[in-house]
């Protein structure tokens, strides 16, 4: 068998590898569709609200897919704010995309190379990385995030709340990837091809970018499913605290309720992340079919937190299955 041929039959011989990717595919198919779907939406959702105790009602599933822009709602429409779910998911799609990209992609970069300086290097450079690193992993994300917008709740940040959320988790999702690197990077550093790339009089940029760091790739794609759920983990307990906090954020619509009553104390400037109640996002949706949860019921509007639920676990299915794949793909010690 030719080389190119072996090569094509390894990658389609990998499962996990080819199921993440058409999974992958198909939620990129759906960013781009959306806005053929829903045209004129751009960055806004549609809200049918009402008035107190009177709000919109929610509206089952349909079978009747088309057209998404009016008429039943596909997959049901959700009551306080009612948000049609499948038009939450699918404008939603492409900012969260863009946001997982952004924010998983910057953190394995900057983890990567930092964790690579730190275990390749050793010496006097482990010792100034490696304190920052491991204090970096002493704090929980949602905890960072908790500080982080409660001292930017007032100030020249206030109204930017998406930007302070993006670099805030950036600035602790970097050091698992630091981790993991880090203990490769060491291990690697010690092998024959990079004894001889030292003896061969290469610089350690070098070393680091030819030799090191694609060596490193495992513990690398083994970490991005657990930043993808920190991401839509945090963001959503944000999501959903700021939808519930303050009554005017469903306008004419009452106070929303939640748990053992009605939340009225709790500013919601200081939870809320998106941009405005219309703006599309998945844990968003979620958080509205959440929202009308109280001590007792059942949640019959189960369209309005199971879909948007499963749409978010498929995703980071789609994610684990690309990256274990991968990661297979590229092991030396792979069957061939």
């Amino acid at each position: 068998m030719r080389p190119r041929a072996r090569a094509w039959a390894r990658l389609w011989g990998n499962l996990p590898l080819v199921t993440g990717l058409l999974l992958l595919a198909f939620f990129v198919a759906a960013g781009l569709v959306a806005p053929l779907l829903y045209p004129g939406s751009g960055g806004s959702l549609a809200v049918d609200h009402g008035v107190f105790d009177n709000c919109s009602a929610p509206s089952p599933p349909t079978a009747q897919l088309a057209p998404f822009g009016g008429g039943p709602h596909p997959l049901g429409q959700t009551a306080h704010l009612g948000l049609d779910v499948a038009q939450g998911l699918l404008l939603g799609t492409r900012w969260d995309l863009l946001l997982i990209a952004f924010l998983v992609g910057a953190s394995a970069l900057v983890g990567a190379l930092l964790g690579a300086i730190a275990g390749a290097m050793g010496g006097r450079v482990e010792s100034i990385l490696s304190p920052i690193l491991d204090g970096t992993l002493a704090f929980p994300p949602l905890m960072v995030m908790v500080t982080v917008l409660a001292v930017t709740y007032s100030g020249p940040l206030e109204g930017s709340r998406m930007v302070v959320f993006l670099f805030g988790m950036l600035a602790v999702l970097w050091a698992p990837f630091a981790q993991g690197v880090r203990a490769q990077a060491r291990s690697t550093a010690h092998q024959a091809f990079v004894e001889a790339a030292k003896a061969s009089g290469a610089r350690w940029p070098r070393i680091l970018l030819r030799h090191i760091l694609p060596n490193c790739s495992a513990p690398v794609l083994a970490q991005v499913p657990s930043s993808v759920f920190s991401v839509f983990f945090v963001l959503g307990f944000f999501q959903y605290l700021g939808l519930v906090a303050e009554s005017s954020v469903v306008p004419n619509c009452g106070t929303v309720r939640v748990g053992l009553g009605v939340v009225h104390s709790i500013p919601s400037g200081l939870f809320l992340i998106v941009p405005s109640v219309r703006f599309p996002e998945w844990t968003w949706t979620l958080a509205n079919g959440l929202s009308g949860f109280t001590v007792g019921s059942i949640l019959p509007e189960w369209w309005g937190y199971l879909l948007p639920t499963a749409w978010i676990a498929l995703f980071l299915l789609a994610v684990t299955l690309f990256c274990d794949g991968l990661a297979a793909h590229l092991s030396p010690f792979r069957g061939r």
